[in-house]
């Protein structure tokens, strides 16, 4: 039985937590096994410490065969049992999504048409940031407190009452923007 299938959930897992994508024991990862089984990340870990011995194992029904599957494995088998093609699935917990939740509670979903613009720039500024280029944010999202809880920028708006109606406007045409200069 190869393993390079588990090994490359466990790189998955390394690289959404190294790309700021998953934070602690947030989010879960799944693959589905040429043998039919469902391997899942375990309930409870670290995602970026994640060893191949803790994955958990199930059958498409729901029986687990090995370890403590995520709490999110009925989603991950109903989308499996829907989507006989479907390979793998990522459930992550982007500190943007949740910034967005906590901002606004009151939507029903997140505004899907300004969260990919933000992901590429985040990833520019942190590489930068690691070469040890100095960046600097604006834009409209720049004040916000999705770029402080991202640690792009180091002033919280919280604590000095700024305003960032501008970035969470819904009346707003484009969608929010965060700009990178080196």
């Amino acid at each position: 039985m190869s393993d390079a299938l588990l090994h490359d959930l466990l790189d998955a897992c390394r690289r959404l937590h190294a790309g700021g994508l998953l934070a602690a024991s947030d989010g879960n990862l799944s693959v589905r096994r040429h043998n039919g089984l469902i391997a899942m990340t375990p309930s409870g870990v670290p995602k970026a410490q994640v060893k191949l011995e803790d994955l958990a194992h199930l059958q498409l029904d729901g029986t687990i065969v090995a370890g403590q599957p995520s709490s999110e494995r009925a989603m991950h088998l109903a989308i499996y049992r829907a989507v006989p093609e479907a390979k793998a699935i990522v459930h992550a917990h982007p500190p943007t999504a949740i910034a967005w939740s906590l901002a606004r509670p009151e939507l029903k979903e997140l505004p899907s048409d300004g969260l990919p613009e933000v992901i590429p720039e985040i990833a520019r500024y942190r590489h930068g940031r690691d070469m040890g280029i100095s960046c600097v944010a604006r834009g409209s999202a720049a004040g916000s407190l999705v770029t402080y809880l991202l640690d792009i920028a180091n002033v919280d708006p919280i604590r000095y009452a700024l305003l960032f109606e501008r970035f969470l406007n819904p009346e707003r045409v484009n969608p929010p923007d965060i700009d990178i200069d080196f």
